[in-house]
């Protein structure tokens, strides 16, 4: 009888527990400002389903899709959170808002360990290092720029010759040339991944990071079980976790002692030794994101290129047809800025942006103290808002045959090979590189890099499909960036 007090504060604990859960379900379901948005019932009481679809089924995307397709262009994916499709959220969302108008700030919880920078700024911070780092994407810096790219896309295709008539991983290398690349234009050396046929450890710390964070994210919704795994997590994996951004500060002071001479960089044009620019601290925590950016967004959109390209082989007969076509001489043709020439092979790269965007799902935006209203759904403050790009990409409203790769939707309608049935496309809606005052800034210098080295490659080089590298696409998974698995394909040399 001695035990029955403790009995029954136990069973009143356990009643009250399940009596608090179930009365925040009812208001969460029938009385929260968001009650009226549609959306299923699971995602609308807890943020755990929604947190282990992002976090750990890497299928976020998909499913957000399937919501959309059901609810419509406004859907409530969490208790305090609407996913918004492009067609009303880029403008009212991201968009530039009136002077006194209060900026709907990125959501700090989705930058968990990542050292402040130009992404996480808040507005008048993001306004002055735009302001200083702009000028390394500018007209005048990309010609500057131009040697660079042409080194290492020269080195990419003596690379591929020494492989003819063999089976590669095209995805890796791809990762390859942007990281080499854009390494020496941040940090003012490569990473020698061309050189050497292998990814550099500072290349695999991104990959391990994503992994890392994915996992610290879902954590986030048991706090006594993240303690907990934070105690046991093994000083290795711990130390991996930083080690990214230490080795990112030790190249730049390294790059700073360094005269580069006439051979520009973004050093070149973003630090100032008399102070009036970036700070090295802020150049250094910039410098990797600016790698990360330019780096694998690009690798990926290349490698789903052609993918797509070798699934639909009468797309990939008219861009080879464009470019060898177009460029009949040597290889020294084929320039970062006249590689603006080729409309199909832009063509092909915006429509795998529309159907495999770099970032399918943009970086939440969270309501400031005043609240808001989107279409007839009042906002209290702190509402998450994000704009699902996959789900916009593909709904039928916005695009015919919305699932087809068909780079004809974007010719200009004089072009040949332009389909009047695709006239009405929404093509406004794809914002590959987001959208506003916080839009991408390398956006011009990325566009000239994929159709410069598309048709430095399809030049050179044609392409076999394996039966290895089938469905790529659908292979891949998503935690804010693409985990892609190998796409082996066949090299075959051009004379």
């Amino acid at each position: 009888m001695a035990d029955l007090p403790a009995v029954f504060s136990i069973a009143n604990i356990a009643f009250l527990t399940v009596f608090y859960y179930l009365a925040r379900s009812v208001y969460r379901l029938f009385l929260h400002p968001l009650s009226k948005a549609p959306g299923p019932w699971y995602l609308a009481i807890s943020t755990i389903p929604g947190t282990y679809y992002i976090c750990i089924s890497g299928r976020y995307n998909q499913l957000n899709r399937r919501l959309h397709e059901h609810y419509g262009p406004i859907v409530r994916v969490g208790p305090n959170k609407l996913s918004v499709r492009g067609e009303i959220g880029w403008q009212a969302i991201y968009g530039h808002k009136p002077r006194e108008a209060e900026e709907w700030s990125k959501w700090p919880a989705f930058f968990v360990n990542i050292p402040p920078d130009i992404t996480t700024a808040p507005t008048a911070e993001h306004r002055r290092l735009r302001r200083e780092i702009i000028r390394a994407f500018s007209d005048k810096a990309i010609q500057e720029q131009q040697s660079i790219f042409h080194h290492y896309a020269n080195l990419l295709i003596q690379r591929w010759r020494e492989r003819d008539q063999t089976v590669i991983d095209l995805a890796k290398w791809f990762n390859f040339f942007t990281f080499d690349t854009f390494g020496d234009l941040a940090f003012g050396e490569p990473f020698g991944s061309l050189q050497g046929g292998e990814s550099h450890p500072w290349v695999n710390l991104i990959f391990d990071s994503i992994k890392i964070n994915k996992m610290s994210g879902f954590l986030e919704e048991f706090p006594l079980i993240k303690r907990l795994a934070i105690l046991l997590t093994p000083p290795d994996l711990k130390r991996r976790a930083t080690e990214h951004f230490e080795l990112s500060e030790q190249k730049i002071r390294q790059r700073l002692t360094r005269d580069r001479g006439d051979r520009k960089d973004f050093v070149s044009y973003i630090w100032k030794s008399d102070g009036t620019g970036l700070t090295q601290q802020e150049l250094e925590r910039n410098a990797s994101t600016l790698i990360v950016a330019g780096s694998e967004t690009t690798a990926t959109t290349l490698s789903a290129l052609i993918s797509y390209l070798l699934r639909n082989p009468d797309k990939y007969d008219r861009i080879a047809h464009e470019i060898r076509s177009t460029y009949k001489g040597g290889d020294e043709e084929v320039t970062l800025l006249d590689a603006a020439n080729v409309p199909y092979v832009h063509a092909c790269i915006e429509e795998t942006l529309r159907l495999f965007p770099a970032v399918p799902i943009g970086a939440p935006r969270q309501v400031g103290a005043s609240g808001g209203f989107i279409e007839q759904y009042r906002l209290p403050p702190k509402t998450l808002l994000e704009v699902p790009q996959w789900a916009t990409h593909r709904a039928s409203v916005n695009f015919r045959d919305p699932d087809d790769f068909i780079p004809e939707r974007w010719l200009p309608a004089s072009h040949a090979w332009y389909d009047e049935k695709y006239a009405n496309d929404n093509r406004g809606v794809v914002q590959s590189f987001s959208y506003g005052p916080r839009a991408c800034l390398g956006r011009t210098l990325a566009y000239h890099e994929m159709r410069f080295i598309l048709s430095l490659i399809l030049k050179n080089f044609d392409f076999e499909p394996t039966p290895e590298g089938a469905n790529w696409v659908e292979r891949c998974e998503h935690y804010f960036f693409w985990v892609k698995p190998p796409l082996p394909v066949k090299l075959r040399g051009l004379k």
